[in-house]
């Protein structure tokens, strides 16, 4: 791929670059007639004005759109007008790449682009690619990858006899080939060829592509009908593929016919220099002859995946260079054993082996070579058995080399005798039985340990422990039957590495070591999770003296009332308590809440039974950043959040502050001016708060939402960035009196009809008492109206500033203004307003102008700009 592009960038001649991230009114005439180069950085939607520049770029060779930042779900917007403009103009492109732009659709002025060499179109929308492209006959690279809704490539692609890179992945709806493609003897990388039954689309369209290279993916297999096609593909001349994907369909139906597809396999033999192979849904009873021929010296992948009907497995063990080997999906294998390895020193290279999903597997017969030959797998570092209900073979006796092992749904599955792993860094054990699990011994290096739904295991072993000092990372999950973790008494010894300890849906658990509930805890211990172990009533009282502990996580444990009275560590950073029905204290005001803690996010979720004012006398600590309360019925007053002391130690450093659904809560402490670092203050679902007007906020407050909060009625807090205010009934000072205006940091507004007057409001912003474009101030760029019932117009008091407009749920809005939207609007979107929604569809003389500038509209959540 980099040579290629490096070739066609030598193709563009002409030393002039130039590069965009906005407007651009001072570059001159001469300038933009000089210029060969350009890379436009867009911002979230494109207006035509902004690309005015370069349709002065008449000689322009390359224009590549570039992502500022690029975000899994950024996606930037330009139209197909705008779009085609601009192309009727750059006739002697050389080089166009838009990608990530959300365009479903490109002109049919792209065919005139007689010069084009590479068309980049990876990661947008489009649904076709227009018949004009085949008049592209300079075109050497055509970029589709990631294009989801493409669903076929239009004729005029085998006209483009000079294309070299033809990229298709990641295009799941394209489900043909254009016909005769095979005429693209220059073509070197083709990912993806799907078989079709017609004249064009057979198999034996890939004859003439003898300059292919790098990965090649054949799907729809199983639409072979004349095994000739196969062999006319010609495979096993195409040195340059180095990773093959053979794919039939899924799943295999009785019309299959697995004589043809034994032959078609046959046929499809690889070349020897082969890296990387995967057969997939394959119907014959065996595999192909050449599988397992050590001739293929390189190959150091292999997959054989949902090969249903294969009854054995082939002599693998002969490729000298086989690193990965993935088995899966072959129901029919009951056994593996001495055909499998073929030679007395069988698997020399491979590191991984996995097998999964094989229903009927039964016997694991393991190499029998004499005792001075070397064992099977000498180099073997990842193993992995998952889903073979009925296999009751045993692991491998000598695996030394191995560091991470995966044992999962084998119940049957014996280890005995027991497997000595020295090596091994991470152990995975799920699914399976006691007797196995404590058949794996000698894990002296191991590091991380989860353990999940092991019948029958109520606590780990006597002597267990004994071997896990380098043990850093522990889970145990879904183990119906754990009562404790340890037997061992000096575990927390043994156990003097372990860092992070995580117990998960374990219903009878009720302690960490059996009979001792006090006993010490490992003492670097940095993160402990809790979670549905629904029989936990209490933390062990020794957990102060974890000096590394940061994080403590209990969730859904209804039976814990309290923390230890011992209190914390002061180490601790992060404490969240969620679903502890049965919780009627925290632990502040002990070792947590003094001066010492370094506790910077408390969250505390659903936990009913906390008394009125949860934080007791002794506060929460000044190094407290982060406070959540959500659904927490009993609590009724939150004044101890705020120290009324004036020592200057008891500054408080909380940055967010978020409560929701605390049903009984009825007052926001008095002294909040007081968070001087305060940012964001959110207060949503609080029935009984009743506020005839906030208490001051501190200067530092840029994010403020009030969201169902019906028996606030007023007022507003000063030097916000971001204000939301929904569904408070009883707000009934008048908008007009909220003083927006003089709010010259407001950036983002979220309002609905239920406040300030706007239910009754028929034109936003009001209109007729001289100081309507003072309503709102200048520095607004986001702002959404919403459920504002009589709502008829939009005024041109909307600020100059505004980015991104959102009306919803206004059934009589009908009109905007009549000067225009605000010229930097970028993002218009309108739902639920039939009225508007039809005046902008179906009027496009009276409407359409005053939106058609604006980069991405969108009526009823659908894209229509």
């Amino acid at each position: 791929m980099h040579d290629l592009l490096n070739d066609l960038a030598k193709s563009v001649a002409g030393p002039t670059h130039f590069s965009s991230r906005g407007f651009e009114s001072e570059i001159n005439e001469s300038n933009a007639s000089s210029a060969r180069h350009a890379s436009f950085i867009s911002s979230y939607g494109i207006a035509s004005k902004r690309l005015t520049v370069y349709h002065r770029m008449k000689r322009l060779r390359s224009f590549i759109s570039l992502q500022p930042r690029p975000r899994k779900f950024a996606m930037l917007h330009l139209s197909q007008s705008v779009l085609g403009d601009l192309l009727s103009d750059l006739k002697y492109l050389r080089v166009l790449s838009l990608s990530h732009y959300c365009i479903n659709a490109i002109p049919d002025c792209v065919g005139k682009l007689r010069h084009l060499h590479y068309l980049n179109l990876s990661y947008t929308e489009i649904e076709r690619l227009p018949e004009s492209i085949g008049g592209l006959f300079n075109l050497e690279a055509l970029i589709l990858r990631g294009c989801p809704y493409l669903a076929g490539l239009p004729q005029g692609v085998e006209k483009l006899i000079n294309l070299r890179y033809l990229d298709i992945r990641e295009t799941q709806s394209l489900q043909t080939m254009p016909r005769r493609i095979g005429n693209l003897v220059n073509l070197e990388i083709l990912p993806k060829f799907i078989v079709g039954t017609e004249n064009g689309r057979r198999l034996k369209e890939l004859k003439h592509l003898e300059q292919l290279r790098g990965e090649l993916l054949i799907s729809e297999l199983h639409k072979v009908k004349d095994a000739g096609d196969a062999k006319d593909a010609n495979l096993h001349m195409k040195r340059g593929i180095d990773r093959l994907i053979m794919k039939w369909s899924e799943p295999l139906v009785d019309s299959r016919k697995a004589e043809l597809e034994m032959k078609v396999v046959d046929f499809l033999q690889p070349h020897k220099d082969l890296q990387d192979l995967t057969i997939s849904h394959y119907s014959g009873i065996e595999f192909p002859f050449w599988l397992g021929n050590p001739s293929h010296l390189n190959m150091v992948s292999l997959r054989l995946c949902g090969c249903r009907n294969v009854g054995s497995l082939p002599s693998l063990g002969l490729l000298s260079s086989l690193k990965e080997l993935h088995i899966e999906g072959l129901d029919a294998v009951c056994s593996v054993g001495s055909e499998f390895y073929e030679t007395i020193e069988p698997f020399p290279s491979l590191t991984t082996l996995e097998f999964k999903d094989m229903p009927f597997w039964q016997d694991w017969t393991h190499f029998n070579g004499a005792e001075d030959t070397e064992v099977p797998f000498p180099c073997l570092q990842h193993l992995m058995v998952r889903n073979c209900p009925l296999l009751k073979g045993r692991l491998p006796e000598k695996i030394d080399a191995l560091v991470r092992l995966d044992i999962d749904s084998c119940p049957l599955l014996d280890a005995s005798p027991a497997v000595s792993l020295s090596s091994l860094r991470k152990l995975y054990f799920r699914g399976c039985n006691e007797v196995t699990f404590k058949s794996l011994v000698n894990m002296t290096s191991l590091t991380t340990l989860a353990v999940e739904n092991v019948e029958g295991l109520a606590c780990f072993p006597i002597g267990y422990t004994s071997s896990l000092t380098k043990l850093e990372k522990l889970e145990v999950r879904r183990c119906k039957n754990l009562i404790h973790l340890w037997q061992d008494r000096d575990y927390a010894q043994n156990l003097a590495c372990l860092k992070s300890l995580n117990v998960t849906s374990c219903p009878q658990f009720v302690s960490f070591i059996a009979g001792e509930s006090d006993k010490e805890l490992p003492s670097r211990l940095e993160a402990m999770k809790l979670s549905d172990c629904s029989n936990l009533e209490k933390l062990p009282n020794e957990m102060h003296n974890l000096a590394s502990l940061r994080s403590l996580i209990v969730l859904n444990c209804p039976k814990l009332r309290s923390f230890p009275e011992t209190g914390l560590p002061a180490s601790m950073t992060s404490l969240t308590v969620e679903n502890c029905q049965n919780l009627q204290h925290l632990p502040i005001g002990t070792k947590i809440g003094n001066e010492t803690s370094h506790l910077r996010e408390l969250r505390i979720y659903g936990c009913n039974l906390l008394p009125a004012s949860p934080f007791g006398k002794g506060g929460l600590p000044v190094t407290l950043k982060e406070l959540k309360i959500h659904n927490c019925r009993g609590v009724k007053s939150l004044a101890e959040i705020v120290s009324d002391s004036g020592h200057q130690h008891h500054v408080q450093w909380l940055e967010d502050v978020r409560i929701f659904y605390c049903e009984q809560l009825g007052s926001l402490p008095r002294s909040l001016h007081k968070l001087s670092h305060l940012t964001r203050l959110t207060i949503f679902g609080c029935a009984a708060l009743e506020l005839e007007h906030f208490p001051p906020l501190p200067a530092s407050i840029s994010e403020f939402s009030l969201w169902s909060c019906p028996n606030v009625k007023g007022g507003l807090p000063p030097n916000i960035e971001t204000f939301e205010v929904r569904v408070c009934v009883n707000m009934e000072q008048h908008v007009r009196e909220w003083g927006l205006h003089t709010l010259v940091s407001l950036q983002s507004l979220w309002i609905d009809g239920s406040v300030g007057g706007l239910g009754d409001m028929v034109c936003f912003p009001p209109e007729g008492d001289g100081n309507d474009h003072d309503l709102l101030p200048s520095s607004l760029t986001y702002l959404n109206l919403s459920d504002m019932r009589n709502l008829e117009s939009l005024s041109s008091g909307l600020p100059c500033s505004l980015h991104r407009l959102y009306t919803r749920g206004c059934p009589k809005l009908r009109c905007l203004p009549k000067a225009g939207l605000p010229s930097l609007l970028k993002h218009l979107s309108i739902s639920d307003c039939k009225l508007l929604e039809e005046r902008c569809l179906k009027h496009a003389g009276n409407y359409w102008h005053l939106i058609k500038e604006i980069p991405t509209i969108y009526i009823n959540n659908d894209l229509i700009s």
